[in-house]
C-alpha cells in the first residue's frame, strides 16, 4: 500500500467560458447575513 498521491495533470491556461458557476445561490436568511 503506498501513500503517494496520484498526479494530476492541471493545465496552466485560463479556465473555459462555459465554466461559469450557476449554482450558486445569494443568501438571505440569518445564516447569511449574520
Amino acid at each position: 500500500m503506498s501513500n503517494s498521491k496520484p498526479k494530476v495533470e492541471i493545465p496552466n491556461t485560463p479556465a473555459p467560458a462555459g465554466l461559469i458557476v450557476e449554482d450558486l445561490v445569494v443568501g438571505e436568511g440569518q445564516e447569511a447575513v449574520s
